[in-house]
């Protein structure tokens, strides 16, 4: 995978800096400071929610893995 603007946004994510919510809905992390960058590429999507694929609910991220994200992932920043 090439590095860039989706890469970065995963990282944010695997590092715990970012997560969702049972409603999909973006979550940024108290830990991440504001800044301008960071109000530009994170905290604008706070709290709006992701495009999921299609209708077909099976098709969409599980929220049994977006809990375990939370409960063990979230805010506990590499």
């Amino acid at each position: 995978m090439k590095d860039g603007p989706l890469a970065a946004l995963l990282d944010t994510f695997d590092r715990g800096l970012i997560t969702l919510d049972d409603r999909y809905r973006v979550v940024v992390s108290s830990h991440v400071s504001h800044t301008p960058a960071n109000d530009r590429w994170l905290y604008a999507f706070d709290g709006r929610k992701i495009a999921l694929p299609g209708s077909d609910e099976s098709t969409w991220p599980s929220l049994d893995f977006i809990h375990y994200h939370n409960d063990c992932v979230f805010e506990r920043c590499a």
